[in-house]
């Protein structure tokens, strides 16, 4: 019986899109691979992962793409979840995706005091196709 309901609650887990992380922490959530899906799970492939961490109203953002299409550059948006659904924050800037896929990329957003629940897109800069993070939820 026990089995059974580690086995539940872990099925459970695993379908949940959002990562939780306390107050000040950090939290790590994977991108999916051409999705635009307002940090939803979709089945996609994951291509890399983005971790966020906030304290004292600062957001720090860390984008690591490691399956992205060579193709140049994706434009990098930041999106918050929460009192709205999937509302536009700001815009991150550009990065270079290598000829294996790979690229890193860590940006500061100042006044996120208030707002705990987190998205990025990447836009690939030839399809035009988005790679989404899933939500990431930073305990208040």
């Amino acid at each position: 019986m026990k089995k059974r309901i580690a086995l539940l609650l872990g099925l459970a887990l695993m379908v949940v899109p959002v990562a939780f992380a306390g107050n000040g922490s950090k939290v790590t959530v994977p991108m999916q691979y051409n999705t635009n899906n307002c940090g939803e799970v979709s089945g996609k492939k994951f291509d890399g992962t983005v971790t966020f961490s906030q304290k004292k109203g600062t957001l720090t953002v860390t984008v690591d793409i490691a399956g992205g299409d060579p193709t140049g550059s994706y434009w990098l948006y930041l999106y918050y979840d929460a009192p709205t659904p999937c509302s536009y924050w700001a815009y991150l800037g550009k990065i270079k995706i290598d000829a294996s896929g790979r690229a890193r990329k860590v940006i500061k957003v100042t006044d996120t005091s208030g707002y705990n629940n987190w998205i990025v897109y990447a836009e690939n800069g030839d399809s035009g196709l988005y790679d989404t993070s899933q939500v990431a939820h930073l305990g208040a």
